[in-house]
Parts: C-alpha cells; sequence; structure tokens
C-alpha cells in the first residue's frame, strides 16, 4: 500500500470514528431485500422485492388492493424478522384485524404483548410523524407502514375554523417526516411504506396526482403505482349455491418511480378474494403466478413437442393448468421457480414489457 493509499485509509477510519458506523459505514452494499410476495412485482422492482432501509410509495384508487399488499407484506417481514416488529400507522382508522389475519399477519393480543405487532392510531399528521420516527429510530421494528399519507392532516388544520387558512401546514409536516425517515430508516435498518392516494389535478392537465408534497419524491427509493383491472376476463367467479361470487381479482402494478434502477416495469397478478380449492388460499395466487413467470423466462422449460414442461426440481407434467397444480403447496419448488426467474429477469432484453398472469 503506498503513502497516498495509507493516508486514505486511515482518514476514512477516523472519520468512522468520530462519526459512528450509522453514519459512515464501511459497508454500504448488500443490503437484505424483503418480498412483496408478489414475484412480478419483485421482478418490476428489479431487486427482487423492497430493499431494507428504504422509503416506498405505493399509490393507487380505492379497491386496488394497495392496504391488503402491504398486510401482505407485513406479514413477510415478521416472518424474515422473527425477533423485530412491524408497525401500522392507521391514520384511515380501517384496519380490520380479522382480514388482516386472513392475510397472514399475526396481529394478535399476544404478538401486540410481545412487540412483534405495533398498531398505532394518531390524530393527526404530527403525532403520525413522531410515531414514524420514533419506531425507525429504536432499531426494533422492521417495517412500518403509514396509511395514508393521504389522510393525514395537520395539528393546526384540527384546531382551526373551516374558514382559517391552512395551506401548506400539512405538507410541511409530511416533509419534515419523510426527510427524517429517509435518515432513519437507512440507519437503523427499517423499511417503510408509505401508502397514499390520488388527488385531483387542479391545473386540468395530466390527470390525477398523488397526495403528499415534493419531497416524497426525492425521498422515497420507489413509487409504486396500483390499479385493479377493469372487465369480465379479469375477474373469477364461481358459484356458491344459488349466488355467483367474484373468488379473485387481477391488479396490474406499475413501478413508475425508481432510485435504484430503471423505472418503468410492470406487472400483473391474481389476488384471490377468498378460499377456493382451484385456486389457493386468500392473497396473491402465488402458483398462478409462479408458473407464469417460469414459463416466461424459460426457468419452468418446454420439452419436446406439445405441453410438456420441466419444473425445477420435480418431474415433467403435460399443460400449464398441470404445472400450476403442482406448484400449489409445494413452497420449494417456488423457491426453485423464484431464483431462476429473478436471475433471468435482471438481464432480460424484453424487462419493460408487462407481465401479465395470462402468458
Amino acid at each position: 500500500m503506498s503513502v497516498a493509499d495509507s493516508k486514505l485509509a486511515n482518514f476514512a477510519e477516523k472519520m468512522r470514528k468520530d462519526f459512528g458506523e450509522t453514519r459512515m459505514p464501511a459497508r454500504t452494499a448488500g443490503r437484505p431485500v424483503l418480498s412483496t410476495t408478489s414475484l412480478t412485482l419483485d421482478w418490476a422492482l428489479r431487486k427482487g422485492g423492497l430493499e431494507e432501509g428504504g422509503i416506498y410509495e405505493i399509490v393507487g384508487d380505492k379497491d386496488s388492493y394497495k392496504t391488503s399488499l402491504a398486510i401482505r407484506m407485513m406479514a413477510s417481514a415478521q416472518q424474515q424478522y422473527p425477533r423485530k416488529g412491524v408497525a401500522y400507522i392507521d391514520l384511515e382508522k380501517t384496519f380490520r384485524g380479522d382480514w388482516a389475519g386472513v392475510l397472514g399477519l399475526d396481529c394478535s393480543d399476544d404478538a401486540a404483548a410481545a412487540g412483534r405487532w405495533l398498531h398505532a392510531y394518531p390524530e393527526d399528521s404530527e403525532d403520525a410523524s413522531d410515531l414514524a420516527r420514533q419506531m425507525a429510530m429504536s432499531g426494533l421494528v422492521s417495517f412500518i407502514v403509514v396509511d395514508s399519507v393521504g389522510g393525514m392532516e395537520s395539528r393546526k388544520a384540527f384546531n382551526k375554523d373551516a374558514a382559517d387558512d391552512i395551506v401548506g401546514k400539512n405538507a410541511q409536516v409530511i416533509t419534515r417526516m419523510v426527510k427524517h425517515l429517509a435518515t432513519l430508516a437507512w440507519q437503523h435498518s427499517c423499511t417503510i411504506l408509505l401508502i397514499n392516494q390520488y388527488r385531483a389535478n387542479l391545473s386540468g392537465y395530466g390527470g390525477d396526482l398523488s397526495a403528499g408534497p415534493k419531497a416524497m419524491g426525492y425521498s422515497t427509493t420507489a413509487k409504486i403505482e396500483m390499479k385493479r383491472i377493469g372487465g369480465a376476463d379479469a375477474v373469477r367467479k364461481m358459484k356458491f349455491g344459488d349466488s355467483e361470487e367474484p373468488v379473485a381479482q387481477q391488479y396490474r402494478a406499475i413501478v413508475s418511480r425508481l432510485k435504484n434502477g430503471t423505472p418503468g416495469r410492470r406487472a400483473e397478478f391474481w389476488a384471490n378474494l377468498q378460499p377456493t380449492l382451484q385456486y389457493g388460499p386468500v392473497g396473491i395466487n402465488t402458483a398462478d403466478e409462479y408458473a407464469s413467470m417460469g414459463i416466461r423466462f424459460g426457468v419452468i422449460a418446454r420439452e419436446g413437442k406439445g405441453s410438456w414442461y420441466v419444473v425445477p426440481g420435480a418431474e415433467k407434467v403435460n399443460g400449464r393448468e398441470a404445472v400450476v397444480k403442482l406448484l400449489l403447496g409445494h413452497p420449494e419448488l417456488l423457491d426453485n421457480v423464484r431464483r431462476g426467474v429473478l436471475a433471468q429477469g435482471a438481464s432480460s432484453p424484453s424487462d419493460d414489457q408487462e407481465t401479465s398472469q395470462d402468458d
């Protein structure tokens, strides 16, 4: 090592001692990734999911699967980080524990008593900001959901009369919150998901906008736009006695902003609204999704003529539906497909094309 190199190394070491590892880490690469629980969305994010320490915005109209997907992510975080808690900052006051439990989240009284499940009911934006910052700063919470930015209102707004001028107060609180969280989330390895809504664009140009100040665009790692796909082909129905009910709905996710890669990837997936033997449990139809992605990227290889497919780690089967049936309830086969898809998708020449569950 030359004298110049030695001085540089000594300077870097001194900076780490003076400011600490949280401000001057020796290594910054290789952050763990948390799956969104959708393989197509993990692929669209280019990293295999949400990077630990990042802030993500998910925006969409009502009934676009935003909150349900966030609940699935919290359940995933509980499994990946069993010694840490997950938190839900409930500004909308619409969270329902029974539905969250069906989606796999442990929000029981025992989980709350152990600190693995934190459910907060803030009164205003300032309250929500303080809660989120203290949770992130603790280092004991792996995943925080704020639901929603569009529902945040400042304390001053609540204490003013309807005719009083309160323009900008709420935006100031949200700006400070996301700026602080950007640092705290990174330092304390906490991933944050901000659920958002569309608001009318008063300029009349460019369609609706997501709520919140411009600072969100600078502080968030990615923006995911959710949409429920319309039309009869995007709903699966089944008969129960004399009635026909929807059992699954198709959704689209677009990664419209991405700081750690090129944005623009689209993903589609089916979400089961109730459990059935044909489509599986409530939540994202994992077997159907993995079959489509595996076949698309050649991880599930077509063998010979006809419709014979070979799933990694299993015998060949005939037809796509047989692939779905094989994958259903076999996590070891799903892991094989996932690894292959994410490896292939990282360098795919067609990676900005829409990924549909009907491939």
